[in-house]
């Protein structure tokens, strides 16, 4: 039982949502809303054209003079309408366009562009740019009661005045894709893969060699100007890294992704059904490619060895709930914690299970002084 758990554990299968999630995920409440105001003054201008149908014989003048439905007032919701549908198309034409341009691929060559991007090494960076403020000065007029008045207006502009870039060199430490396997995606018609990156350490020593690097480059550059902004991000080599694919296991497209399809539904105003059954028939997969730094200071007993889930990073997951009642791991603070901690008490910590996840995405610090 154990060891099945520890291959579902590193296996990442898509799953079709139900409706409910659909529903509460997504919603599409714009077009939704669109939807239901349109068909409001369809069904508004309808009965009033009913009604004056009805009434036009016998009395005439009644329905131009009193009611909703008077003469002016009838007219309201068709132009209300007509403006509300532009809106409307407009709003399936920006819909439309996120799907066009959405990768699609097979699901053959999204394994193999999984596979590069499991086997592309990391490149981790920084980049910082230094600048100041100088002050300036320019003319300006404003109007007082009808007469021009100028009057010298001080501003500041900000000067780019150095800008340098780094990369973390892992020779010493080395690295590993850890990264889980994927399994079943050919068993669905339409699969949307959603991508992302990070790196993790093995142990201690990865993660100091790491943050002496970083705090290196960042110290030379601070000195440069009066204020630094800065920026950290991991990127992956030779292969273009895209967030969000759609795989198909048929070489054409299903129906309801269609553009026909689309536009044919989007003019009668059915735009919104055709997207709820479209994101309850596509599975979705999420897929993170996990870099591992420090596999060289492993010991050949633990070559195997990811490390444990931290709650810092997976606080909601079951996955950590699982793997600490199975495994019995303490759960270790953050690594900004730990660096916070005297060398005494960092210590008595196991090197050994001290994994630290850094995110991908680039990040914006405050200018440093």
């Amino acid at each position: 039982m154990a060891g099945t758990a520890d291959v579902q554990e590193h296996v990442a299968k898509p799953r079709r949502p139900n409706i409910c999630r659909v529903l509460r995920r997504t919603g599409y409440g714009k077009c939704l809303m669109c939807s239901l105001l349109l068909a409001l003054c369809f069904f508004y201008a309808t009965y009033c054209h009913v009604k004056h149908e009805a009434y036009s014989g016998s009395q005439p003048l009644l329905i131009y003079q009193h009611g909703p439905c008077a003469q002016g007032y009838n007219f309201v919701p068709i132009v209300f309408g007509l403006m509300l549908y532009i809106i409307y198309l407009m709003e399936c034409w920006h819909s439309r366009t996120k799907v066009i341009s959405m990768k699609k691929i097979r699901v053959e060559d999204a394994l193999n562009y999984i596979a590069v991007l499991r086997t592309s090494p990391p490149i981790v960076w920084w980049k910082s740019v230094c600048y100041h403020y100088t002050r300036k000065t320019r003319q300006v007029t404003r109007y007082r009661n009808g007469d021009a008045v100028s009057a010298t207006q001080v501003y500041y502009e900000r000067v780019n005045s150095h800008q340098a870039g780094s990369m973390f060199i892992y020779d010493t430490c080395g690295f590993r894709d850890i990264s889980k396997s994927i399994l079943d995606v050919e068993k669905f018609h339409v699969t949307r893969v959603r991508l992302t990156r990070s790196f993790v350490f093995a142990n201690m020593q990865a993660a100091t060699e790491f943050e002496q690097q970083r705090s290196r480059f960042f110290n030379d550059n601070e000195t440069k100007d009066d204020y630094m902004e800065v920026r950290e991000g991991m990127d992956l080599t030779d292969v273009g890294f895209v967030e969000e694919i759609l795989v198909f296991n048929r070489p054409t497209p299903p129906w309801f992704l269609h553009p026909i399809v689309f536009w044919f539904f989007s003019i009668f105003v059915l735009s919104w059904p055709l997207r709820i059954y479209t994101e309850w028939r596509t599975a979705v997969l999420s897929f993170q490619v996990v870099k591992l730094f420090g596999t060289h200071y492993l010991s050949p007993n633990s070559i195997n060895y990811t490390g444990p889930l931290t709650r810092t990073s997976t606080m909601d997951t079951v996955e950590l709930e699982a793997l600490l009642r199975r495994e019995q791991h303490f759960v270790v603070p953050s690594y900004s914690e730990v660096m916070l901690k005297s060398s005494d008490n960092a210590l008595t910590l196991r090197e050994s299970t001290i994994l630290h996840t850094f995110c991908f995405k680039e990040t914006m610090h405050s200018p440093i002084f």
